[in-house]
């Protein structure tokens, strides 16, 4: 049986949604993302190498302290999840047999600043995209949102980084190389 995953023409032309999720924080996965450098504001270190440069899972994940970061319950009553029922992190063994903490906490009222700002910005971006898009279902002029514009700018610039020898040419140097042994 084929799932259908399409959306109507119409309402994928003129609706954008925000995600449907309880935590904009962790995106109910548990973890705290960084991908917009949120948490950078309150450990200005955070996932950066010793020369400041981005690297993303260098350090340990931040647990969220949504209902997503304490798992649920199996038949056996044995809750699963980043966090134990009373709000420590769970911790597992390391390589050398010691106790390792899956994560770090980070203050509750950080993690809640962080979920309002991500909501209030999905918001915002859902309500000047769908008044773009019924702007041009209308066919009437409008301005592209700045961050739109951003991105398509960044965009250009990225030329052929995806551009991969074929496959052809990487046999024809690797025939050269032999030849010349």
């Amino acid at each position: 049986m084929t799932v259908n995953y399409r959306r109507t023409s119409l309402d994928r032309d003129t609706t954008f949604y925000i995600p449907k999720v309880e935590c904009f924080a962790c995106n109910d996965s548990g973890i705290v993302t960084n991908g917009d450098n949120a948490i950078n504001r309150f450990i200005p270190d955070y996932d950066r190498d010793r020369n400041g440069k981005i690297n993303g899972g260098q350090d340990l994940a931040i647990i969220c302290h949504c209902k997503a970061a304490y798992g649920n319950s199996d038949e056996e009553n044995e809750s699963h999840g980043y966090r134990d029922s009373l709000g420590n992190i769970r911790t597992t063994d390391s390589i050398r047999g010691e106790p390792q903490a899956l994560g770090i906490s980070l203050e509750k009222e950080k993690i809640r600043l962080i979920h309002t700002e991500r909501k209030a910005s999905w918001e915002k971006t859902a309500k000047d995209i769908n008044e773009t898009r019924q702007k041009i279902a209308k066919g009437e002029k409008y301005e592209t949102p700045y961050y739109i514009q951003v991105v398509k700018e960044e965009l250009t610039k990225v030329g052929d980084m995806f551009s991969f020898p074929t496959e052809k040419a990487i046999v024809e140097s690797m025939s050269d190389k032999q030849e010349g042994l």
